[in-house]
């Protein structure tokens, strides 16, 4: 039998281990990433990309929450884990944001397209990166920056929650 882990202690502890590793990680990301583009560069030290970043992992792991549990229970966890972003200081921010990563991945996801790059195009707004490619009149981010960026953000702590049920059982 698995121990018990209440559905708040998961989603806290969830929350933690992404803020950590987002912000612990982030330095070596965009220095990887500025093989692709030297934009990425200047947001090295940035913790306010760090946390961007952060926020599209979120999103993207709330979707296996959303996979793994019962439909009550993962809008529960879901609520637990936007509370944990949510404070006086950033407002209501992380919850619009993680909004519009859903809505990227969502759209994408409708068009039968991989998502990744759709999260990865959103995080690159936010982050103010200037298209780099022109392609008909068009200036388009790299597509071989956002699916790389995009498998960063969706490989980054996946299976954290399969990990969990595996582990304990999720109760309210």
């Amino acid at each position: 039998m698995k121990p018990k882990k209440g559905e708040l202690e998961a989603a806290v502890e969830f929350s933690l281990h992404v803020c950590q590793r987002g912000e612990a990680d982030w330095p070596s990301i965009c220095q990887e990433l500025c093989v692709f583009d030297q934009q990425f560069a200047s947001f090295v030290s940035s913790k306010k990309a760090a946390y961007e970043f952060t926020l599209s992992i979120v999103s993207v792991q709330l979707h296996a929450v959303t996979n793994l549990f019962e439909s009550a229970q993962s809008g529960r966890i879901r609520s637990h884990v936007l509370e944990c972003f949510t404070n006086e200081e950033v407002g209501n921010y992380p919850v619009e944001a993680i909004a519009a990563y859903d809505a990227a991945w969502d759209e994408a996801f409708a068009q039968r397209e991989a998502p990744f790059g759709a999260v990865a195009a959103v995080l690159s707004h936010k982050l103010g990166l200037k298209p780099n490619l022109i392609f008909a009149r068009v200036t388009l981010f790299n597509p071989i920056i956002l699916s790389t960026l995009g498998m960063v953000i969706f490989r980054f702590e996946a299976g954290w929650w399969k990990k969990h049920i595996e582990a304990y059982d999720t109760v309210a």
